[in-house]
C-alpha cells in the first residue's frame, strides 16, 4: 500500500504566498494540507522524535484523535514580561494573512513552565519558559480521517519547486525511518530514600496552614528511575492503560516529556468551552466490592469535598469575567484510573466575545489543584519550600488554532526522559488534617502507571 500522501497543489500554494510577500509583510506562511493514508501514531512519533525535532504528539484516546507535529516552522516564546495572551496575538497576526490551501488550518503545539518566576534548572535545559511551536509536518487524524498538513514561511527567495519537491522528500524520509532500537541493558541504580524529608516538608505546610492565611498548598516530588523500554512500548502502555487521558509527548534536543493526564484545564470550540474540577483521592480496589467501598468513602469525605469545592470556586471566579454562561454539575462524581481515582466535577461555559484560550488559561492557572489557596501565598510557600524545579510538569499543554479553538491540558502523571533515565514527579494537595504517610502513599501511587511504563514496576512506598 502506498503511504505518501499526494502533494499536488504544494507548489500552487507556495506560490501563492510567495506573491503575497511585499515590502510590509515580508515572510507569509503557507499551510497545505491534503489527505493522507492512515499512519501509527506511536511508532511515527518514536521513529522521528530526535531526528525532528521539536517533535509532539497528543492524543485523546476516548475520542479516537490525533495531533503529530515534527519539525519547525516557526516558534513563539514568551520573555518574563510577556502574557500568553501575546503570544496568541502574534500567531493570529502570522495567521491573518496565511495562505490556506485545504480543509485543515495551521494547529500550534506547546507548553508553559509552571512558575515563571521560579529559575530553571539543568533538567529542564531544553523547555522554555513557554514555547508555541508551528510544526514543519502536522499529521491529524479524526473520525477516522487522516490529514497532513504542512507548514512553510516564504519570502522573496524562497524557490517554490525546489521547496515543494524538498518537502515531499522530508515527509518520505519521515515515514520510512525506523525505529530505534530499546534503551538496552542497563544496570539498576541504588535510589537514595528522600521519602522522610518529604514527610517533614508536608508536615511542616500543614503547620503553616493551620497557623491560617493558607487553606491548601499542593506539594510535588520527583523521583529518577530507570528507562528499561522503548518510547513506543511506553506510549502503547499509558495508551492501553489510561485510555480516558491526555497521552502527550514532547521532543525537544535530548529530552522527552511525556504523561497520561487525566485532567483537562480547558477546551474550546467555537464560543464553547469546557473544563473540570479534578480534585479529592483515594486508592482502587483490590476488589470489586473493595473498589466500591473505597468510591463512597471519597464522595462522602468532608475533606476530600471541601478541598473539591476549592477548585470549583476557583475556576468559577476564573471562568467568571470571560463566559456569558456558566454550567457547574451539582455534585462530583468519581473518575477512576487505574491505581486511584478522584472527585471529578463537569464543567461548561459560553464564551463572551472577546475572551481567548490563553487568556483563560492564564486566569485559570494554577488552579487549586496544583497549587493552593490564596494563589499567591500558595505559589509563595511552594517557591520558598519544595526545592524542587516542575517545569512543565502541572502546567498548561496543549494546542490552539488561528480561529481560537483549542485544548489544554495540565501536564499530570508525567515524565521527563532523558537517555535512560527518567524523572517522574507528582504532587498533593495538602489542607488540615493532611497526614504525612496517607499523602506519601498517594503520591506513590500517582506514579504507579508511569513506573510500570517504563519498566520500573516497584512500589517505592513498599520498602521506603
Amino acid at each position: 500500500m502506498n503511504r505518501l500522501p499526494s502533494f499536488s497543489g504544494l507548489q500552487e500554494c507556495l506560490q501563492t504566498a510567495r506573491a503575497q510577500v511585499s515590502s510590509r509583510q515580508l515572510r507569509i506562511l503557507a499551510s497545505f494540507s491534503t489527505p493522507s493514508p492512515c499512519v501509527e501514531p506511536l511508532g511515527l512519533f518514536a521513529a522521528n522524535r530526535e531526528q525532528v525535532q521539536p517533535a509532539c504528539l497528543w492524543r485523546v484516546q476516548a475520542q479516537d484523535r490525533y495531533r503529530i507535529g515534527l519539525g519547525l516552522a516557526h516558534e513563539f516564546n514568551a520573555g518574563p514580561a510577556d502574557s500568553w495572551q501575546t503570544l496568541e496575538k502574534r500567531w493570529r497576526d502570522m495567521a491573518a494573512t496565511a495562505v490556506v490551501h485545504g480543509e485543515h488550518r495551521p494547529t500550534l503545539f506547546g507548553g508553559f513552565a509552571f512558575d515563571r518566576r521560579q529559575p530553571a534548572t539543568r533538567l529542564w535545559r531544553d523547555f522554555p519558559e513557554a514555547a508555541l511551536t508551528l510544526p514543519r509536518f502536522e499529521l491529524h487524524e479524526s473520525d477516522g480521517r487522516t490529514q497532513l498538513i504542512v507548514n512553510v514561511l516564504i519570502d522573496e527567495r524562497s524557490d517554490c519547486g525546489q521547496l515543494a519537491r524538498m518537502l515531499a522528500d522530508e515527509w518520505t524520509g519521515i515515514l520510512q525511518r525506523p525505529l530505534p532500537g530499546g534503551p538496552g541493558a542497563m544496570d539498576r541504580f541504588v535510589r537514595l530514600s528522600m521519602a522522610h524529608l518529604w514527610k517533614q516538608d508536608v508536615l511542616h505546610a500543614v503547620g503553616r496552614i493551620n497557623r491560617g492565611g493558607l487553606k491548601k498548598v499542593v506539594l510535588a516530588r520527583s523521583q529518577n528511575v530507570p528507562v528499561a523500554n522503548p518510547l513506543e512500548q511506553v506510549m502503547q502502555y499509558l495508551t492501553l492503560r489510561q485510555p480516558n487521558a491526555y497521552l502527550f509527548a514532547f521532543a525537544r534536543g535530548s529530552s522527552c516529556f511525556l504523561g497520561a493526564s487525566p485532567e483537562c484545564l480547558l477546551t474550546v470550540q467555537g464560543d464553547q468551552l469546557q473544563t473540570m474540577a479534578l480534585a479529592g483521592t483515594a486508592p482502587r480496589g483490590t476488589t470489586s466490592a473493595d473498589d466500591v467501598r473505597l468510591g463512597e468513602q471519597l464522595l462522602a469525605s468532608d475533606k476530600d469535598n471541601s478541598e473539591h469545592a476549592m477548585v470549583i470556586d476557583c475556576i468559577r471566579q476564573g471562568l467568571a469575567e470571560h463566559c456569558l454562561e456558566l454550567d457547574i454539575a451539582r455534585r462530583p462524581r468519581l473518575h477512576k484510573l487505574p491505581h486511584i481515582q478522584h472527585l471529578l466535577t463537569p464543567v461548561k461555559a459560553t464564551l463572551a466575545s472577546n475572551a481567548s484560550l490563553l487568556q483563560i488559561a492564564q486566569s485559570l492557572h494554577p488552579t487549586p489543584a496544583v497549587g493552593g489557596l490564596p494563589r499567591r501565598e500558595a505559589l509563595d510557600y511552594i517557591r520558598s519550600h519544595e526545592q524542587l524545579d516542575r517545569g512543565w510538569y502541572a502546567a498548561p499543554i496543549g494546542w490552539l488554532d488561528d480561529q481560537g479553538n483549542g485544548e489544554l491540558a495540565v501536564a499530570l502523571r508525567s515524565a521527563l526522559l532523558n537517555g535512560h533515565r527518567a524523572t517522574l514527579f507528582a504532587g498533593c494537595g495538602l489542607v488540615s488534617g493532611s497526614e504525612p504517610e496517607s499523602e506519601y502513599r498517594e503520591s506513590d501511587l500517582k506514579m504507579q502507571t508511569m513506573r510500570e511504563a517504563l519498566g520500573e514496576s516497584s512500589n517505592e512506598a513498599l520498602w521506603m
